[in-house]
């Protein structure tokens, strides 16, 4: 049985979130989803970090000095960004 691949998305206000940034910054996330969330399947917890506290239940995936927080769908396989942000902020 071959395993579906995960998708990636952006929220509404992830994606206004991505927007505001450098678009240095835009690249290096953008690299960053591309090798991490192919054609191929890979597990996406195998690349990011449960949290804990008020965000329990997400995962924290990181990009340099950038974060994405993200809900992993498993009945849809689509992992989605709720928020994107500079390490220092993202987590306010």
């Amino acid at each position: 049985m071959t395993k579906t691949p995960y998708q990636f998305e952006l929220s509404a206000k992830a994606e206004k979130q991505f927007e505001k940034l450098d678009g240095y910054v835009q690249a290096q996330i953008g690299r960053y989803i591309d090798r991490h969330f192919n054609d191929e399947y890979i597990d996406p917890r195998s690349h990011g970090k449960p949290l804990a506290g008020k965000l329990k239940g997400y995962w924290r995936y990181d990009t340099g000095k950038y974060r994405l927080i993200c809900d992993i769908r498993d009945d849809i396989c689509t992992v989605i960004a709720v928020k994107v942000g500079h390490r220092r902020e993202v987590y306010r």
